[in-house]
């Protein structure tokens, strides 16, 4: 290389640095660019925007897979998406299941493949390095969620609740619990954003929309009942003018630990949370139909 030479790239490299970007990593795109191969890191922001952001998931959902797409780009961003190993894939994962945070390492891997996957269908990627490697992850086993299962205790539950008075903007807490258990929804991304706007009186129905739903579930219609009726036009006293049914000092949705942390204050921390209804539910009705279902068979029924 000539001295020249050497001044016009030392030129280019300060001109580059000027403008805020880096010599080194101008070049390696430069090169990337002209060999027609793409960094995992443009693949994973591509996937992103072109196929996650457009299928109508929840935001919860858009917010857990970009969680997980960025913790593969900060370890292989920078590599060439053709060129990843299963190795370098696990490697990426380890310090989250290091961590003990398994679940996330499960999703941080299947948001692995699924990139992969769209890398094969666009003709970036020859195979899915991502795809055998759960076997070699920890499973761990879900914990329910606590909840009262048995009819006498759950019953006692609904009488503190009934009971219960959180003595601060007009009881909003208490209204919220007493309602909890006659919709049955998810405690805080339905009941505890739940707008005025989504309530029809007259028809006696709750339409929650397809946003706050966990999956592309679509929007769902709750139906109410005449006490959930009754609890909603106190609610209506104390909030009516506002958009959020539940909001307190602000007009915003009530915390995620607001519900929870009533029924600790009322001493049910461990036995049963804001979430564990859905699973006293299920579990109440199931066992309901089975037994009658097997009056039935027997001839027993009434």
């Amino acid at each position: 290389m000539t001295l020249a030479d050497a001044r016009v790239i030392r030129d280019s490299a300060k001109a580059l640095l000027a403008k805020g970007i880096d010599p080194n990593a101008n070049k390696k795109e430069v090169i990337r660019e002209r060999s027609g191969k793409m960094s995992f890191a443009d693949l994973a922001n591509e996937w992103f925007e072109k196929k996650i952001k457009k299928e109508g998931k929840a935001d919860c959902t858009v917010d857990t897979i970009k969680r997980a797409k960025d913790i593969l780009i900060a370890a292989i961003g920078h590599l060439d998406a053709d060129s990843i190993e299963p190795t370098q894939v696990v490697a990426a994962i380890k310090p989250v299941e290091d961590a003990e945070h398994y679940h996330s390492a499960q999703r941080v891997r299947s948001a692995a493949s699924r990139i992969f996957k769209y890398g094969r269908s666009k003709g970036h990627c020859k195979f899915n390095p991502a795809a055998d490697l759960g076997e070699g992850m920890i499973k761990k086993a879900a914990t329910p969620r606590p909840a009262l299962l048995k009819p006498a205790t759950f019953g006692k539950l609904l009488r503190d609740i009934e009971n219960y008075d959180a003595q601060k903007y007009g009881n909003v807490t208490g209204l919220a619990l007493k309602l909890l258990p006659l919709v049955v929804t998810r405690p805080y991304a339905e009941l505890g954003k739940a707008e005025w706007s989504e309530f029809d009186f007259d028809n006696a129905r709750w339409t929650i929309p397809a946003s706050r739903m966990k999956k592309r579930e679509g929007e769902h219609m709750v139906p109410l009942s005449k006490q959930a009726l009754a609890i909603l036009k106190k609610l209506q006293n104390i909030n009516g003018n506002r958009r959020y049914v539940f909001a307190m000092s602000k007009d915003k949705p009530i915390a995620k630990t607001t519900l929870g942390a009533a029924l600790i204050a009322m001493d049910y921390q461990g036995k049963h949370c804001a979430h564990g209804f859905r699973r006293t539910f299920s579990t109440l009705l199931n066992s309901e139909y089975r037994g009658k279902m097997t009056m039935k068979k027997f001839g027993t029924a009434t």
